[in-house]
C-alpha cells in the first residue's frame, strides 16, 4: 500500500475475456450495416456482425471451460471438441445438464456451423443460370444463383446473400442462447456470471473492477431494434464493481 494519506495502491492482476467486446463489436457491426444498406449494395458489415455472434458463441464456450480449472491432458483433448460439445462436457463436470434440444441451442450451433462454411471454401451446389451473350468477338457472361437458407436459421447461407436483416437474426440468436446459458444451464448469480465472461482488474485486497468499455452501447441497441436484454446484468454488476 502507498505511504501517501490521499491515495491507496496495491498490487493486483488483470484477466481478459474477449466474450463481451465481441458481443458489443457484433451489435455495433449491425448498427453500421444499417447505414451501408442504404448506401452501398455490399453485405461488408453485416458479415462482419455475423461472424462476430458465431465467435462470441465460440468465446462463451471458452470461458465456461477454462472456469473449470482442468488439467492441460484435459484442456487438449477438450480444445479438439465443437463448440457445443464443449458447453455439454464443461456443464456435466458441474453437475448441470445442458440441453442440445433446445431451439437457443440448436440455432446457436447453426450459426457456428454457417461461419464454419464461410471459413471452408468448397463447391457450392446451388442451382446456377448462365447465359452467354455473343456481341462481335466479346461474349457476355451474366449468371443468376439461387441462394438457399441456412434451414433452422432462415437466412443465406452464402455470404453474398447477407445484409442487415441477417445480421439481425444472428444477434437474436446470440441474444437467446445466452440467455438460456446464463439463467439455466449454468444458473449463477450475476456477480460470478461477470467473472466467468467480463474482463476485470483484481487487487491482491479482494478488490474487482470489471472494464465498463468492453460492454454495447445498449442505448445504440435498443434503437437500432436489437434485443441485448441478456447482457444488460452485466452492466449491474460493472456499476457495483466489489
Amino acid at each position: 500500500m502507498s505511504g501517501d494519506m490521499n491515495k491507496e495502491v496495491y498490487d493486483g492482476s488483470f484477466r481478459g475475456s474477449s466474450f463481451l467486446q465481441l458481443v458489443s463489436d457484433a451489435a455495433a457491426f449491425h448498427c453500421l450495416s444499417l447505414a451501408e444498406a442504404r448506401s452501398l449494395p455490399g453485405c461488408r458489415f453485416a458479415k462482419q456482425s455475423i461472424l462476430l455472434s458465431a465467435l462470441a458463441i465460440e468465446s462463451a464456450a471458452n470461458c465456461v471451460v477454462a472456469e473449470i480449472g482442468l488439467t492441460k491432458p484435459q484442456q487438449r483433448k477438450l480444445a479438439k471438441e465443437s463448440s457445443m460439445e464443449k458447453f455439454r462436457q464443461a456443464l456435466a463436470w458441474r453437475g448441470r445438464p445442458f440441453d442440445a434440444r433446445r431451439e437457443e441451442v440448436r440455432r446457436a450451433a447453426a450459426l457456428i456451423q454457417v461461419r464454419n462454411d464461410l471459413a471452408h471454401p468448397k463447391a457450392f451446389k446451388d442451382s446456377v443460370s448462365i447465359e452467354i451473350k455473343h456481341e462481335g468477338d466479346r461474349r457476355l457472361l451474366s449468371t443468376e444463383l439461387e441462394l438457399k437458407d441456412s434451414g433452422i436459421l432462415g437466412i443465406r447461407n452464402k455470404p453474398m446473400g447477407w445484409n442487415s436483416d441477417a445480421s439481425l437474426v444472428a444477434l437474436n440468436v446470440l441474444n437467446a442462447f445466452s440467455g438460456y446459458l446464463f439463467d439455466s444451464a449454468l444458473g449463477r448469480i450475476d456477480k460470478d456470471l461477470a467473472l466467468i465472461f467480463g474482463s476485470y482488474i483484481a487487487s491482491d485486497r479482494g478488490h474487482v473492477f470489471f472494464l465498463s468499455a468492453e460492454l454495447p452501447d445498449f442505448e445504440e441497441a435498443i434503437a437500432n431494434g436489437i434485443d441485448l436484454s441478456a447482457f444488460r446484468r452485466f452492466e449491474t454488476v460493472v456499476d457495483g464493481s466489489f
